[in-house]
């Protein structure tokens, strides 16, 4: 067996709340991921494809970026992301292309929709890392993962804690804050929303709102009109794309024929970027931190 360095073991004891699958074999770079896979590296991983914006921002994160060569559409932050070659979206993947790259390590999120081309490469002898983050605890705990798998533990350690720290530090800021009756909106054409076991729903408890949809069935539960009207939220909050047709104007302009409801009336309908709170990487801090001040600004 290898010895491991001290101070990844260490910092996985300042970690109670994160469970890793790290094992030590000799010469050999082991873990598990969220399969209950486990998956085998000969060494650190050099040539990494990313299969999901966010992982991309985790690589980036973690000062590796320059190992991506290749990702998928929409991986768009940081901005030399934008710079790495595509091999597809989060439905397909260009088997042909990802080959050619020769990667050592494909990082692919277990919840996209790329498993039957995954297998394919797999059968060709790529290693594939499958990830899956729901919580804080989840992200860095990815981040202790794929730092072990490009070598790079010492950076992972650092960054690990500095999330979990900062998160903490979030909760406590937020604690004993009013709750405010909250309706967190996804679309437009039809009005989706998240539930309380929702990454969302969790943050948006964090940041102190009462969220009139939390008991909902699904995690992404579809809403009438009637439903929200109900439910008359004191404050409204849309995910906001960069990239979308639909502007501020048009969510204000949309709500403007409810004056009735609180939200409204107290012009209280806050944009929120969806970059920050869709993706679960490092980024999702920055989301928590504006989705809380965003709620706390209205009086």
């Amino acid at each position: 067996m290898k010895k491991i360095k001290l101070a990844f073991l260490i910092s996985l004891m300042l970690l109670p709340s994160v469970s890793f699958s790290v094992t030590l074999i000799e010469d050999m770079l082991v873990v598990e991921d969220v399969l209950n896979r486990e998956v085998r590296l000969s060494k650190p991983a050099k040539r990494v494809i990313t299969l999901a914006p966010h992982l991309t921002e985790i690589v980036f994160h973690l000062s590796a970026g320059d190992k991506i060569v290749g990702t998928i559409v929409p991986a768009d932050f940081p901005e030399a992301a934008k710079k790495i070659p595509i091999v597809g979206d989060f439905q397909s993947l260009n088997i042909e292309k990802i080959i050619q790259f020769k990667p050592d390590l494909i990082i692919a999120w277990a919840s996209g929709g790329q498993r039957i081309s995954l297998e394919k490469l797999a059968d060709f002898g790529l290693t594939v890392y499958y990830s899956e983050a729901k919580t804080f605890a989840d992200i860095a705990h990815e981040m202790m993962m794929i730092g072990h798998l490009l070598g790079i533990d010492e950076a992972a350690v650092t960054q690990s804690n500095a999330l979990l720290n900062q998160m903490n530090q979030l909760k406590k800021n937020y604690a004993d804050m009013p709750k405010k009756t909250v309706f967190y909106q996804i679309g437009h054409d039809s009005l989706y929303t998240v539930n309380a076991e929702h990454f969302i729903g969790k943050m948006l408890d964090l940041c102190g709102g009462e969220n009139v949809f939390g008991d909902a069935l699904m995690p992404i539960p579809q809403v009438s009109m009637e439903a929200v009207i109900e439910s008359n939220p004191s404050v409204i909050i849309y995910a906001e794309s960069e990239t979308s047709e639909a502007n501020p104007s048009y969510y204000q302009r949309f709500w403007q024929k409810y004056p009735f409801l609180a939200a409204v009336k107290n012009d209280h309908v806050l944009p929120i970027s969806t970059s920050l709170l869709s993706r679960p990487g490092p980024r999702l801090l920055e989301g928590v931190q504006k989705l809380c001040e965003l709620l706390h600004s209205t009086h």
